[in-house]
């Protein structure tokens, strides 16, 4: 049971303030956060926007927010479904008859990552798609994601897909006639206030821009990205730009039940008691409190967004970074307890393990193959190789070497690297009773 304190923004201002003070806030060059409680606002800015050119962050300082974007496609096609113009279990081949993808998916198994469609191709494959800036629409997406083998049958289980993502977008566009980022701008951003978001470099430049960075400096040109602005067709999945006041805007509006239910509602269980994909938010019940959340990693940023739909509380958290994920969850763990005296991720017991059963390689897709060995007792030991390259491809920073013990008959918890403790890796079985499954990155990766 929750213990719901009363709590102000006041004492969430101070919550924060002794997290980013701490180890997790100390590797990131600019941090912004965001926090509403209620329908009252608070934020509070840390450090700079560059190390090069270094400018205060404060609330209007826009960062990359990644994957955060999923969510606004959610928001269209529950709009969409509240209409009468589409369902969630119309299949997707219904709306997109020109695109030879499985017609057992439906617009539910595209928005919970349950379709079975390969997760990252197009992301993969960048550099050769965007060649000679050559056309990145979302009309490009589909014939690249058309005939695709699926990773398995709709609805069995999950794995995070890019591509269902831009899937759901391209219905958006046929049903409306429209191109996503106008929709977008027109049905979401301009109503909410949101002036300071954008899905292009150009509506961006006269405004204040946190740069990218790894570790200790600035990132140019780096990883699949054409340059800062990521391609069109992956507007929808990761492509907007804003900043920790508008991102509470639309955090505020979402509590504020005028939307339909089924956005914050329960789709598809991720294979855990109490946890589920809502359309596309991650949905969890920790100690009776429902957490909506959802993160973002583009190349040199980190962007989280919390919200604890009882409470009505939104927190947002945007960093200059790939490696504020550890401040993310800092600070979720810390503001959570501080609301409703509940620790989200409480210390688990290790259990014992039998290492045979899970050395081995794992195929992860654009991650590489992942190898699994023994380390020291009741522990195991997993690397990342990245596959050699062929022409036109991208290769992603290699996954961290972690070492990992059992906490339940379905999951493993990473003990180090310490930056990345208490993380959780998802184990599956197959009908002889052996691990035949890991979910990297919630990618699902694929013993060999």
């Amino acid at each position: 049971m929750t213990s719901n304190r009363p709590v102000t923004l006041s004492q969430l201002r101070d919550v924060v303030a002794d997290v980013v003070a701490g180890d997790a806030g100390s590797a990131v060059p600019g941090i912004a956060v965001g926090i509403s409680l209620r329908g009252d606002s608070t934020f509070l800015g840390y450090g700079v926007t560059s190390l090069e050119d270094p400018l205060p962050v404060t609330e209007h300082t826009i960062f990359q927010i990644g994957s955060i974007s999923k969510t606004f496609v959610a928001l269209l096609i529950a709009r969409l479904v509240d209409a009468g113009r589409l369902t969630l279990d119309r299949p997707v081949t219904d709306v997109l008859d020109d695109v030879t993808v499985d017609p057992r998916i439906t617009v539910r198994h595209l928005l919970t990552h349950s379709s079975g469609v390969s997760g990252d191709p197009m992301i993969a494959n960048a550099p050769r798609l965007l060649a000679g800036n050559a056309d990145d629409t979302l009309a490009v997406a589909l014939c690249e994601l058309s005939e695709r083998p699926l990773d398995f049958a709709p609805g069995t289980t999950w794995s995070y897909s890019n591509a269902g993502i831009m899937l759901a977008a391209a219905i958006i566009e046929r049903l409306e006639g429209r191109a996503y980022p106008d929709l977008l701008a027109e049905r979401i951003l301009h109503p909410l206030g949101m002036y300071h978001s954008f899905t292009t470099a150009d509506e961006a430049i006269t405004h204040r821009v946190a740069a990218p960075h790894a570790d200790a400096w600035v990132l140019r040109d780096a990883g699949w990205q054409r340059h800062w602005q990521l391609p069109s067709w992956d507007v929808p999945g990761g492509g907007i730009v804003s900043t920790a006041s508008d991102m509470v805007a639309y955090g505020d509006y979402l509590l504020s039940g005028k939307e339909p239910a089924i956005l914050l509602s329960p789709q598809f269980n991720r294979g855990n008691p109490g946890q589920h994909f809502a359309l596309a938010w991650y949905l969890d019940d920790i100690g009776g409190q429902r957490i909506a959340w959802h993160d973002g990693l583009t190349t040199g940023y980190c962007a989280r967004m919390t919200m604890l739909l009882d409470q009505r509380l939104c927190m947002v958290v945007l960093t200059n970074s790939a490696d504020g994920e550890r401040l993310h969850r800092a600070l979720d763990r810390a503001v959570v307890q501080a609301v409703t005296g509940v620790d989200p991720w409480p210390q688990p017991t290790r259990l014992p393990i039998d290492q045979a059963d899970f050395e081995g390689d794992y195929d992860a897709g654009i991650y590489g193959t992942i190898r699994v060995t023994r380390a020291a007792d009741d522990e195991l030991q997993i690397e990342a190789h990245m596959r050699p390259l062929e022409d036109g491809q991208y290769r992603l920073a290699p996954l961290t070497a972690q070492r990992v013990v059992r906490i339940s008959d379905n999951a493993l918890m990473v003990v180090a690297p310490e930056a990345e403790a208490g993380g959780v890796i998802e184990y599956r079985r197959g009908p002889t009773g052996r691990v035949t499954h890991l979910r990297i990155a919630d990618r699902l990766a694929t013993k060999g």
